[in-house]
């Protein structure tokens, strides 16, 4: 039920940011756009290149956990990873005056440090059991997508341009994930017993398929340069294997995306 709460909630966000972010761009198009200058209108092909944020679909606080707390063990506490921003590069052809085909390379970078604990029975005190805790530097967490659209244009004019957009999307997921954790005793008064000396970390690659659909508005200073805004919602799932606990796990990849760059067409 709550998985079925949060996509909706999802979508619902996705509508309204779609129709905000295109509604200026929107009544630009019909203003600029008439029905003399669309049909045999000489432009076929595009370059777009665009920044902005990412909401990610991953909010999962993780733990990974290796041995037993209450003896010898090793423990791992990855956050929510924190929204990113994007860089994308796209184009395609126009197939005839209402369809097209494209494909965008898209990628988004997040770093977020993890929470270390360790608790290890001392030598000369088999009774006793010390905990040590600590925190990594930042561990970097990335997506990389293709996705393959078919396009549908709304409008194209001299001065504009709208369109919708679907199809499938290859998802790369890589992220750096912490494989042991290396602690020792101190004998330091006034610290405690058992501190973290360091840790090893691991990168961890997986692919993934899923699907996205989005939105494009592009307003032209020239015939082939202008500047527009981009929304897309994509949805993913990989699964990995912890260095560290050996299990594996799902991981929700895509989420929506907003921004805006520099738009050509040729």
């Amino acid at each position: 039920m709550a998985a079925t709460c949060s996509i909706e909630v999802r979508l619902r966000t996705f509508a309204r940011v779609l129709v905000l972010a295109l509604a200026p761009l929107g009544l630009a198009v019909s203003a600029a756009a008439q029905p003399s200058q669309v049909p045999d209108y000489p432009n076929r092909g595009w370059l777009d290149i665009n920044l902005g944020g990412h909401s990610l679909r991953d909010e999962e606080v993780r733990t990974s956990i290796l041995g037993v707390p209450t003896s010898t063990s090793e423990r791992v506490t990855y956050p929510a990873p924190s929204d990113a921003a994007f860089f994308e590069l796209g184009g395609g052809f126009r197939l005839n005056r209402f369809l097209a085909v494209g494909a965008v390379l898209n990628a988004s970078v997040t770093e977020d440090p993890a929470a270390l604990m360790a608790t290890q029975r001392h030598p000369g005190e088999p009774g006793r059991v010390h905990t040590a805790t600590g925190m990594t530097d930042d561990l970097e967490r990335s997506e990389m997508a293709v996705h393959v659209s078919l396009y549908g244009t709304l409008v194209e004019g001299r001065f504009a341009r709208l369109r919708v957009f679907a199809g499938p999307t290859v998802y790369s997921y890589e992220a750096q994930l912490v494989s042991r954790i290396r602690t020792e005793f101190v004998g330091n008064a006034g610290q405690p017993p058992l501190a973290i000396v360091g840790y090893d970390v691991v990168d961890t690659d997986e692919t993934a398929f899923g699907w996205h659909a989005g939105a494009d508005a592009s307003v032209f200073v020239w015939d082939w340069l202008g500047f527009g805004a981009v929304v897309r919602y994509g949805q993913g799932r990989v699964e990995i294997t912890d260095p560290l606990s050996t299990f594996t796990s799902e991981i929700a990849l895509g989420g929506l995306q907003f921004g805006g760059g520099v738009h050509v067409r040729f």
